[in-house]
Formats: C-alpha cells, sequence, structure tokens
C-alpha cells in the first residue's frame, strides 16, 4: 500500500497521531540510551572518592569492588614533564618491575601543557590500568581549570591517576589517587633526610620509610588501602604487593 493511499485511508489525524507517537518512541530511546551512559559514568566514577582510592571510603558506598589485576595485564600512562631526568627514572624503574609502559613525552613540544593534557584525554580513551603524570603544575585558575577537565575526562573512564612530584596538584582530591614523591634509588627502602641543628652546623639523618614505585602503582590499579602521599624509590622490584597506610 502507498503512503499516499494509507494518508486517504486512516485520515490526516491518524497520521499525525502515529507520526507524534513515532517520534515520541525515537525520543525515549535516545534518552535511554543518555542515561545508559551517564549510569556506565557514574559505575566508573565513585562518589566522594579518587578512582583507586576507594578502599577507605566505605562509608560513604564509593567502593568499587574488583579482582586484583596481575601485573603482566598492567598498562602504564606515563606522561612527562621538563624534567627529563625524572622521566627515564621513573620510565625505568616502571619497564624494569615487569610493568608495560607508554611514554607520552611533552620535552620537545611547541606548548607542554597542551600536550600534557591531550595526552591524558588521549590515554583516558585506551585501555590502560593507570595514568602517571610527572611535575604536573595546576598553579593558575586557567591551568587549574584545564587540567580538572583532563583528569576529569580521565576519572569518567575509570583510570586511577597518581602525580609524581607534581609542583602545584589540582584542588579537586577526587582527580587523582594519590601523589608520589620520589626518593631515589636507595636499595634498602629508606632515604635520608637531612635536618639542621640549632646550636650547631652539625646535619642528622633520620629514616623515611619508602615503596618501590611499581608496588605503589600497583596499590592504585588494585585499589588496596594506601596512603594519599607516598615516598617512593626508584628502584626496579621484581614483585608488587600492596601499599599499607
Amino acid at each position: 500500500m502507498s503512503i499516499r493511499s494509507m494518508v486517504r485511508r486512516l485520515g490526516a489525524g491518524d497520521v499525525k497521531s502515529g507520526f507524534r507517537r513515532h517520534i515520541a518512541a525515537r525520543i525515549t530511546g535516545v534518552l535511554a540510551s543518555l542515561c545508559g551512559a551517564a549510569l556506565l559514568l557514574s559505575a566508573c566514577s565513585p562518589r566522594n572518592a579518587a578512582v583507586g582510592d576507594t578502599a577507605g571510603h566505605s562509608g560513604n558506598g564509593s567502593v568499587v569492588v574488583h579482582d586484583s589485576i596481575d601485573k603482566g595485564d598492567v598498562s602504564v600512562g606515563l606522561i612527562g614533564s621538563d624534567d627529563a631526568a625524572l622521566d627515564r627514572t621513573v620510565l625505568a624503574a616502571l619497564s624494569g618491575s615487569g610493568l608495560n609502559v607508554s611514554y607520552v613525552s611533552t620535552s620537545q613540544v611547541r606548548n607542554p601543557l597542551d600536550a600534557a593534557q591531550q595526552g591524558a584525554k588521549d590515554l583516558a580513551a585506551q585501555p590502560v590500568s593507570v595514568i602517571l603524570i610527572t611535575r604536573i603544575d595546576a598553579d593558575t585558575a586557567a591551568d587549574a581549570h584545564s587540567w580538572d577537565e583532563a583528569l576529569g575526562a580521565v576519572r569518567n573512564a575509570g583510570i586511577p591517576v597518581a602525580l609524581i612530584n607534581p609542583r602545584t596538584p589540582p584542588r579537586d582530591a577526587t582527580l587523582c589517587a594519590a601523589q608520589l614523591n620520589t626518593a631515589g634509588d636507595i636499595g634498602e627502602g629508606t632515604a635520608k633526610n637531612n635536618h639542621e641543628n640549632d646550636h650547631d652546623d652539625k646535619s642528622k639523618t633520620a629514616p623515611i620509610k619508602t615503596v618501590p614505585i611499581a608496588q605503589a602503582v600497583m596499590a592504585l590499579v588494585n585499589d588496596v588501602p594506601h596512603g594519599r602521599m607516598i615516598t617512593v624509590n626508584t628502584a626496579a622490584q621484581t614483585t608488587a604487593n600492596t601499599v599499607g597506610q
């Protein structure tokens, strides 16, 4: 039956009513798809906590329950900075510990800030387990806003973020799971912290507990309890255990 004969048979009112029903059904389908996408994003983004840092927030319903990931299945996205020596040290420590690392260099580009933020967004669309950012600087209002946008995309993707030796970290604590402060490759897991004596020129040393950086990264990936500030060393480790508070 042709469209014209259908119009004559059904009448103009019936055709308009059917068209409205068709449009309403299409709109309902689109809204359902959008709601589904929103639910997926909310499931990836824990409430009131950073991705990879929900273990200590059991009271607010933000805990994400999942199986532990083997180190061989972990993919790390490392966004570099103008500190090439730090980037090389971190990259060597992670790779030497058996982790797969994708490195985004920003040292020889026209706009390092844009390159770093675009790198975060690009990695958010990739199957990475965690993103590490070295020497982030969210000092100015404009930089803070653009970093919030970039890290927000990573958060919505359900990927934990750690900041290595940040200059100025973002204010929103839900955008990163931890801050990793390097203490160098010291072998036995302690670093020397020099304190000047108020009465003479001699220096005293105090031990600082550190963990291998790969171990800290695995704690974020598996979302086990850990501190927000972790002092790490860059010694390559063949095993990665959990990090306690």
